[in-house]
Parts: structure tokens; sequence; C-alpha cells
């Protein structure tokens, strides 16, 4: 079992620790005589001297395992009901290959179990569980009982629909609403109207600078969806647009009014201390992801701006924003593929300028780069010593350039597969 002391606190008394409590082994299915097999052995464990208590437990991950109705019922009374103190839980992943009613009942089992029992759920992780409605309604009880101390919301991968996306909605808008630092859609398919409920989620925010950590992506949102959240955004700039560290909207339609929205937002003052800033695939285009740079602020230790159709002008106030984060380790532009040698030359430049000095991982794949961008980046190597990977795949170069990366790069170079070998189409003069 692995017991993980984090985040150590004084007290009047002394110091006291925060801590993790996670089921051990690979992914299996727990059934009512694998779970008494599991709870013997956490017994043994348990009582050794310098094992914590149930009640001693803060974080509970109950995830990537497959429960029985039986199996869970078991864990639910041998485990869960005895943790009374736990203020996240994770129950990501627990009803992969039941038949929908038994799922049901494992949803239901874990909420009503841990409704009745945890004193002040803070934290709570529901995520690669194939939700529907009658999934959310199966959890109902987690929401009900937690809502008022509720902080952390993670539902990615859940297959929330537009329809299931309301529920969730209504359930974290009762009332007062939850008050959430961290709140994480991914990888569901709630589309335009999805977006809409999402919005009202994001209304209901009130408490100033809480939010810290917000993701709603790959959720197969149009133009439409995009300017709701893009709204969303930029009707909270004041109560969390400069608090918020973390943000993800990747695989979101942000051209046309989407992106105008959103490049309002930021120049609001939205994300001015964010230190990781997601927009991949959002198709941005030039112009609003040039606003969005430039007002960006200085603490980004990870920007993804791939797939949004970057020219040299936009690549222009890449470089710049590039330039003045000294901290980045990643920055991903893949898939620009009007980018060029040009672009990628002002992206380098920033790089030069400051903002390559602690680098660990840079993406300029399929962005039609030839000849005069590998030099750039041949030159610049020796530069960037925190260098771990370069991605520089489906561009233009020829086979010469191809050994010269690799030789100027090592095992730091992704490998590369999908290169012109014409050297007449090259643009380098000085090759």
């Amino acid at each position: 079992f692995f017991f993980g002391f984090f985040g150590l606190s004084r007290k009047m008394s002394g110091f006291t620790a925060t801590t993790t409590l996670s089921l051990p082994g690979p992914r299996e299915v727990i059934s009512g005589e694998r779970c008494a097999e599991i709870l013997t052995d956490m017994a043994a464990s348990m009582a050794s001297a310098n094992s914590p208590s149930h009640e001693g437990v803060s974080r509970l991950s109950l995830g990537d395992k497959s429960y029985t109705a039986d199996g869970c019922s078991a864990m639910c009374s041998g485990l869960l009901e005895k943790c009374v103190n736990v203020k996240y839980l994770d129950l990501a992943d627990v009803i992969a290959g039941r038949m929908e009613d038994e799922g049901l009942i494992v949803l239901s089992t874990f909420a009503s179990s841990a409704a009745k029992s945890l004193t002040g759920l803070t934290g709570l992780d529901l995520s690669d569980n194939a939700m529907g409605l009658k999934g959310i309604s199966s959890c109902m009880p987690l929401f009900k009982a937690f809502l008022p101390t509720l902080k952390e919301l993670r539902m990615c991968n859940d297959g929330l629909s537009h329809q299931s996306m309301g529920e969730v909605a209504d359930m974290l808008t009762e009332g007062d609403g939850a008050q959430l630092s961290c709140l994480h859609f991914f990888n569901n398919m709630s589309g335009d109207l999805g977006c809409s409920h999402f919005k009202r989620i994001i209304d209901a925010q009130k408490e100033e600078g809480l939010m810290k950590d917000l993701r709603f992506s790959g959720t197969r949102a149009g133009s439409e969806g995009s300017v709701h959240i893009a709204e969303a955004l930029k009707g909270k700039n004041d109560v969390f647009g400069k608090s918020v560290e973390k943000l993800d909207l990747a695989d979101n339609t942000f051209s046309g009014a989407g992106g105008e929205v959103l490049a309002e937002a930021f120049e609001g003052g939205f994300g001015k201390n964010l230190t990781e800033l997601n927009l991949r695939d959002c198709t941005l285009g030039d112009d609003n992801a040039a606003r969005i740079f430039k007002a960006l602020g200085e603490k980004l230790t990870m920007l993804d701006v791939s797939g949004n159709e970057l020219t040299e002008e936009g690549c222009e106030a890449l470089g710049e924003v590039v330039k003045r984060n000294a901290g980045l380790e990643v920055l991903m532009a893949d898939e620009n593929d009007e980018m060029g040698s040009e672009g990628a030359l002002l992206v380098l430049e920033g790089l030069k300028g400051g903002g390559g000095s602690k680098l660990k991982k840079l993406g300029m794949a399929n962005c039609e780069i030839k000849g005069k961008g590998a030099r750039a980046v041949v030159a610049i190597a020796p530069s960037l010593p925190a260098l771990e990977q370069v991605g520089l795949d489906g561009n233009m170069f020829c086979a010469a350039w191809v050994e010269k990366l690799g030789d100027a790069l090592g095992d730091k170079l992704v490998e590369m597969e999908d290169n012109i070998s014409d050297e007449e189409d090259d643009d380098d003069e000085e090759e």
C-alpha cells in the first residue's frame, strides 16, 4: 500500500502530515473476495508503528480498479467509511468493463457511502467513468452532501453529452453553488450546448482569487460553443482572471468571434499570472493569437500553441512572449503549417533572447520549415542547457539537414521520418 506524506504544516501541538492511501498493484477486478484479501493485507500494514490510522488518511485513491457490486460494497464498509477525514477522493475509472446496471450500482454505492461517512470532502475525481445521465444521477449524493465544501472537481473522459453537462451544471450551481479552485473537463462530447452549461458553472464562481486550475478541452465544441467559453472567462476577469495559474482550452474552435472574445479577455488582464497555457488546436489565427501573446505575463513554464494557423506575423508575437518568459520549460508550436523558416527564426530568436535558459521540450513539427530554420536550430542548440527533447518531424528538411540536426541534437531529436529529400527545394542559401 502506498502511504505518502505531503504538505507538512505546523500546528500548536506540533507537526501533522497529510496522508495519501492508494490501493496497490495494476488494474484488476475487485470482487467481494478480492476486496477481503486487500483489506486483510491493509490491516496488517496499518498495524505497524509507522503507518497512519484510518482517521489519519486525508487523500484516498480507489480508482483504476473495476469493482463488482459486492466488491464495491465491501470496500465501502471496510475502508471508505472508516476514513472519515478524507478530503480528496479519487473514484476515477471504477466501472470499466461493468454492465450498465452494475456500473450504476457501483457509482451509487460509492457516492452514498462517501456522503454519509466523510466529514468535509473538498476534492473529487470522477474521471474515466462512462457517465451519461444515469451515472450523473447515481453520483448525486456526493454533490448534494459536499457542494458547500467542494473545491476541486475532475470529470475527464466521462463521455459527458450536453444533457449530462446540463445535469452537472444544475448540481454545481444549486444555491450559492460550488466555489472551485480546480475544475477539469476533458475529452467529453458536450459540444456547443455543453459549452453553455460550462458557462453557467463559471458564471456561478463568486469567490475572488480562488480558481487556480481550469481545464475545458477536447469537448467537440464548434465556433458557437467557443464563444460561450470565451464569454465565461471574460466575465470572470475580476473574480479569478489574475489568480488562475493553469488554463487548458485545447481543441476548441476559436476562429472568428470566439477568438476575438478570448483575446479581449486576455487583454483585460485574464491569465496575467498563468504558469501553464494550452491553446493547442484552437485555430486562433495570427491576429487573435498575437493579441493573446502580447497580453501574457512573465510566469509561463508551459505554452502550447500548436495547430493555430500561425504565420510569420503570429510567430513574431510568439517570439516576444517567449523572450520575456525566462522560466519557460515547454514550448509547443507544432502543426502551424504556414510558419515556415522565417516564422521559426522569430520563435528561436525569442529563445535566444532569454526564454530558453530552462527549456526542456521544444516542438515545431509539421511547420513547413526548411534549411534556414534547421541552421538556426543547430546554432541555438548549445545555448539551451536544459533541453531534453526537440520535435521537428514533418518539415521540409533535405537529407543533409536531417543528418546535421541529428548530429547537433543527438538523442534529444525525436525520430525524423517524414521530411523531403529534394535539396533543390531548400531555402538555405548558405548551404
